[in-house]
């Protein structure tokens, strides 16, 4: 019922990047029909100061059955004439619940004993004071409509915590790691690509497992009591004959022994040594405010040097984790790299999902770190070389 208003709120659409509805023939002869000859009827529509209640609740039902309106601004400005916001409000009370688009009051005289704010909180509209703010608003709620509209056309997310039965065991009281055979088959559970392994301690199986291979396999300590492996010389690489896997896993039982408790077995897991990638890490961790959280990076010796990590809490659906992938810095790394093939962004995103569902659905995992996956561009997947977890 004002031009003034009705201007700034027009050049605040323009700034939060928001676009005035153009309203059909059918609308404007219909506000043409009860607007004074003065009033303007295009959009903005200003009733001008004569508008009363009457006025207010058929301009309001022409404009919201327009199919090129999805929002209103309300603004009314205290009337000179033989009605009160209250009043407009009241007589909008009928029309405003059945009416399916957003409907944003702005009330200029909030203060004034016939503003009716407890009518408009009855009818749960948000009253703002000035144009801008409800615009600002209505911006804000645009975007997060549309975020909310990516993550529909996402992958769903299921949760089940609890439901699935967990093939995690912790047999020993002292030692809180879980079994890697077990982690491994986890991994499968939720479809994680592993690199071609074999769980054994038994020399012969490992070197069977190398030969059916034909190509050189990495052969490390398995028990989940020994944690820095490496530091204590039980991984071996680029084993590639029955000499080399045999000399390798005596020399490492002996080494293990000594750190192994008395009348523990040392078990091996044997892999196959994987083409040179892109190092990537997945990790999470329990949180005891926000639950499994979740972190995404570059893995090997990349994650101490360039710390080029994302963090969400679990679970996160497929647009998520994308967004995780490009948080990341080092984007170039990437796109392909001196020779190193490109990352397939769906496909990793798909393992992070599924990673992010497997910490949410078993809340007996205090950690967990695959670190590294390597990215295999012939599978078109990223490939656990090594895993751990805590458990609770």
């Amino acid at each position: 019922n004002a031009g003034g208003p009705a201007i700034l709120a027009s050049d605040a659409l323009e700034k939060y990047g928001l676009k005035l509805a153009e309203l059909n023939k059918k609308t404007i002869e219909k506000l043409k029909s009860f607007l004074p000859a003065e009033a303007a009827t295009g959009n903005p529509i200003d009733m001008i100061a004569s508008a009363d209640h009457d006025i207010y609740y058929q301009a309001l039902e022409a404009v919201q059955e327009d199919e090129g309106v999805d929002s209103i601004l309300l603004i009314i400005v205290k009337p000179p004439v033989n009605t009160t916001p209250a009043k407009i409000a009241e007589t909008l009370g009928s029309l405003i619940p059945n009416c399916g688009k957003t409907i944003i009051p702005v009330l200029m005289a909030q203060k004034d004993e016939t503003a009716g704010m407890e009518i408009f909180q009855q009818l749960q509209l948000p009253v703002f004071s000035y144009p801008e703010s409800a615009v600002k608003a209505l911006s804000t709620m645009w975007e997060y409509h549309q975020i909310q509209r990516r993550f529909r056309k996402s992958e769903a997310v299921a949760i089940n915590p609890g439901m699935k039965e967990s093939v995690l065991t912790n047999t020993d009281p002292n030692n809180k790691q879980a079994p890697v055979a077990d982690l491994l088959k986890l991994l499968e559970q939720y479809d994680i690509t592993n690199a071609p392994y074999l769980v054994s301690d038994e020399v012969d199986k490992i070197i069977q497992f190398q030969k059916e291979l034909k190509s050189k396999i990495v052969l490390k300590i398995a028990n989940e009591q020994i944690i820095h492996k490496t530091d204590l010389g039980l991984v071996k690489l680029g084993l590639d004959s029955d000499t080399a896997v045999r000399e390798s896993f005596e020399n490492m039982s002996e080494k293990a022994e000594s750190v192994l408790a008395s009348g523990v077995k040392p078990v091996f897991l044997a892999q196959k040594q994987l083409a040179i990638g892109i190092e990537l890490v997945l990790g999470g961790k329990k949180d005891s405010v926000f639950g499994p959280v979740l972190m995404v990076g570059f893995g090997g010796i990349f994650i101490e040097v360039l710390k080029d990590v994302s963090f969400r809490i679990a679970p996160v659906n497929a647009f998520e984790a994308k967004e995780m992938i490009g948080e990341l810095r080092s984007q170039p790394l990437l796109n392909g790299f001196r020779g190193n093939p490109a990352v397939d962004r769906d496909s990793f995103a798909y393992t992070i999902q599924q990673f992010s569902l497997l910490l949410a659905e078993h809340p007996e995992i205090v950690e967990m770190d695959l670190n590294p996956l390597i990215w295999q561009a012939e599978r078109g997947s990223a490939a656990v070389v090594d895993v751990r977890a805590t458990l609770a």
